[in-house]
């Protein structure tokens, strides 16, 4: 496999996106890499997640192959449902990420390092022969999934990032006995 090929389609394929997604009018950019080695992200705003009160910014990506002799290629995309989470709420929040990950077919609602951003992430393998239309429905898939699961607990986990929500709150949703 030529890595400049596979780079090639990726780039091709996360263009036709951006302008599916921009026919649709949603607010879609195809960033070029900064450096050599980085990947092409699709930078995407989302204004109907959850009850569609907030905005979302969603970045979508192949993470970079380093060999040729790969057999897999990572898929990933990533919702940044707030960029200022509060200390004062890091405890319900870690809490509550815990039993809604456990409950999660796949992905993670994570908060980075630096306490600041709340995001949900899900990073799938692909076969790296996977190209054309195969490789298509699965990113679709992939992002679609991405988007369903950050819509539905989109407003509940936003309330908990604001002190507005509890625990017991998350633990009914969930059908979590106490």
């Amino acid at each position: 496999m030529d890595l400049n090929s596979l780079n090639k389609t990726r780039h091709d394929l996360l263009a036709e996106i951006e302008n599916e997604l921009q026919e649709n009018l949603i607010a879609a950019r195809l960033l070029e890499p900064g450096q050599e080695g980085d990947p092409d992200i699709l930078t995407v705003i989302f204004d109907e997640l959850g009850s569609g009160e907030e905005e979302a910014f969603g970045e979508f990506c192949f993470l970079p192959t380093v060999s040729e002799e790969a057999d897999i290629q990572y898929f990933s995309s990533i919702i940044t449902l707030s960029d200022d989470v509060s200390p004062e709420y890091l405890t319900v929040l870690y809490e509550a990420m815990s039993y809604i990950n456990f409950k999660l077919p796949c992905g993670s609602f994570q908060i980075d390092d630096s306490h600041t951003f709340l995001t949900y992430k899900l990073t799938a393998p692909l076969p790296i022969e996977l190209s054309g239309e195969a490789l298509k429905v699965q990113v679709d898939m992939l992002m679609g999934n991405t988007v369903a699961v950050t819509s539905g607990y989109f407003d509940l986990i936003l309330s908990l990032s604001r002190g507005e929500a509890s625990i017991d709150n998350v633990l009914e949703i969930l059908g979590v006995e106490p």
